[in-house]
């Protein structure tokens, strides 16, 4: 008997059939969800309390500062504490910072947001807060995951199923986030956010811990492990290149901090339609993730990122020409996530062989 028949038929729901998988899958679901509704109820609230467009590009700073700082750090603890303490911990912040941001709308907690001159404050802490936690909670999470699948067969499946859920729930997220804004008000988003995170936090509490994989000779201390990822980056030229070009299309290139501006003062949506606008880059993620699955970048990896990347800068320009809803909403589609699907599978064909992309 060959091989092949004798590896029988390719199951696509291998992974699936794995409880713990399965759970960490609804956790992570969950709290992705969770996280886009807070994003679109946030940014709509800050933008309302300030009208100003300087208030919503701080949102983003004040995220991605803390986040950019602690990871180096954080990629080092994910490889010397067990991977799951540093996840249970870090939707525990998250989860805080959404009962936080609940407490907030709530009589108790308005006074803070009370017009004075740091009436704002309350809610950039909170969401430097989730920065850090965040920081430490993607390097944990990726290398957790995993830990879970018992053979390599099954891995490639649960990395796809992973995948797909989570642009799955980047989808439903914004726009569940702006219709229960619209519909229900701003207690009941934060309050799903609140419950959204509690469940995430209980279904990842209820996955078995996993001990840490051994490693071949001494562990490298916190110096010498970020030492040794910055010399590989900078000594292959083809990371450094397409992470730069990366860097730059994501920090020039993108207006989704300003989606709030289109939606009220342009396009008079209202919070409903910026939900729709936030879940337009995942549903074009999803349709790439379809596309690369049947054609898969072989060849020319690094020219076709150079188109993804271009698009993606075009974005902001593309749509000032109409101010149309439909307009809009195919301008944030167009590019979806391709940039960052391009450089992954780039970084894949370059790394192993070195070979032209």
């Amino acid at each position: 008997m060959s091989v092949l028949s004798s590896a029988g038929p390719h199951d696509p729901y291998a992974a699936l059939r794995l409880p713990e998988f399965r759970r960490l899958l609804s956790a992570r679901v969950c709290m992705t969800v969770a996280t886009q509704i807070q994003g679109v109820v946030v940014s709509w609230q800050m933008f309302q309390l300030t009208n100003d467009p300087l208030a919503l590009g701080l949102i983003g700073l004040a995220e991605a500062i803390p986040s950019i700082v602690v990871s180096l750090y954080a990629g080092h603890v994910a490889d010397s504490v067990r991977r799951k303490n540093i996840i249970v911990a870090a939707v525990t912040v998250l989860l805080f910072c959404s009962v936080t941001l609940f407490m907030l709308t709530r009589p108790i907690g308005s006074w803070l947001l009370a017009k004075d001159q740091f009436y704002t404050l309350p809610l950039y802490a909170v969401i430097f807060v989730s920065g850090i936690a965040r920081g430490f909670l993607g390097p944990a999470l990726f290398s957790f995951m995993p830990q879970l699948i018992p053979d390599r067969e099954r891995l490639s499946n649960a990395i796809t199923w992973n995948s797909t859920t989570y642009q799955a729930a980047a989808v439903l997220g914004p726009a569940i986030g702006g219709l229960l804004f619209a519909k229900a008000g701003i207690n009941t988003a934060y309050g799903v956010d609140a419950v959204l995170m509690a469940m995430a936090l209980l279904l990842y509490g209820s996955i078995a811990g996993r001990a840490l994989p051994a490693i071949e000779g001494e562990r490298l201390d916190l110096k010498e492990s970020i030492l040794s990822g910055v010399q590989f980056i900078f000594s292959n030229q083809l990371v450094l290149a397409a992470l730069s070009l990366d860097l730059f299309a994501v920090l020039f290139g993108g207006a989704v901090a300003l989606l709030p501006i289109f939606a009220d003062t342009i396009l008079r949506t209202g919070p409903e339609g910026l939900g729709y606008l936030r879940a337009a880059p995942a549903v074009g993620s999803v349709l790439m993730a379809v596309l690369m699955t049947y054609f898969p970048l072989r060849r020319r990896a690094g020219r076709k990122l150079l188109w993804a990347v271009g698009a993606l800068a075009s974005r902001p320009s593309a749509s000032r020409y109409r101010a149309t809803f439909g307009c809009r909403w195919y301008c944030c589609f167009l590019p979806g996530r391709s940039t960052p699907s391009q450089l992954s599978c780039a970084l894949r064909c370059c790394i192993p062989s070195h070979q032209s992309i």
